[in-house]
C-alpha cells in the first residue's frame, strides 16, 4: 500500500540515510554488468527503488531525521507516518498569538513501538490550541530507520531494479506501482499495514 501524496508532502526528511540498503557492486553483479558506464545510473536506481519500497510498506531504512507538518494537533495522538522510530526530538507550535513554540520532552508521551507510532498529550492532558489559520501550525521531528535492513527488502530492490533495467521506459502497464511482482510479495509482508 502506497503512503497517500498528501502523507509524503506532510513530512520531510533531512537528506538520504548515510548509505543505501544495497551496494553498487552487489546490483551490478545482480545485473551481470561488469562496465563503469553506468554507475551513475544505477546509483540513482538505488535510491528510487528504496524510495519506492519505503514509501509502499510504510517502514523506512537507513536512520536520519524525519520532519512532520501538520495544520493543527489532532483531537489525540499524532500518528507519526513511518516507522520504525527510535526517538521524537521536537515538537512545536505556533500559538494563539503566532508565536513559536516548543513542548519540552516532559510535556508529552509517545509510544514509538505502537504501530503506527504515536506522541500524545500527557494523560488527561490535552494539546494547546494553534493560531487559527496557519497551515503548518504543529512541527514533529524525529529519528526514524532501521538499523538492519531485512535481506527481503534487499532482494525486493535488486527485483525492481532488474526490471528497471529490462524496461528502460513504460512499456510494461501491467507492472503495478513500478514493483515487478514478486518484490511487490516481498514488500507486502513488510508493510505495516491500513493505518496509511
Amino acid at each position: 500500500m502506497l503512503i497517500s501524496l498528501a502523507l509524503l508532502n506532510a513530512f520531510k526528511a533531512s537528506g538520504p540515510p548515510a548509505a543505501e540498503p544495497v551496494s553498487l557492486a552487489v546490483v551490478k553483479a545482480h545485473l551481470r554488468i561488469d562496465h563503469d558506464e553506468e554507475n551513475d545510473l544505477i546509483k540513482g536506481w538505488v535510491s528510487a527503488a528504496r524510495e519506492l519500497a519505503e514509501g509502499y510498506t510504510g517502514k523506512v531504512w537507513g536512520e536520519r531525521t524525519l520532519r512532520l507538518s501538520l495544520s493543527c494537533f489532532p483531537c489525540g495522538s499524532i500518528e507519526l507516518p513511518v516507522e520504525p522510530v527510535s526517538g521524537v526530538t521536537l515538537v512545536s507550535y505556533f500559538d494563539i498569538a503566532g508565536d513559536s513554540t516548543t513542548i519540552l520532552a516532559a510535556g508529552y508521551q509517545t509510544w514509538l513501538d505502537h504501530s503506527p507510532p504515536l506522541v500524545s498529550p500527557l494523560p488527561s492532558g490535552y494539546w494547546p490550541q494553534t493560531e487559527y489559520g496557519r497551515l503548518n501550525a504543529v512541527t514533529v521531528e524525529f529519528t526514524a530507520g532501521a538499523g538492519e535492513v531485512p535481506e527481503m527488502v534487499r532482494a525486493a530492490i535488486l527485483l525492481t531494479i532488474g526490471l528497471w533495467d529490462e524496461n528502460r521506459g513504460d512499456q510494461n502497464a501491467l507492472i503495478s506501482n513500478g514493483l515487478p511482482p514478486g518484490a511487490k510479495r516481498l514488500l507486502d509482508l513488510l508493510s505495516t499495514g491500513s493505518y496509511r
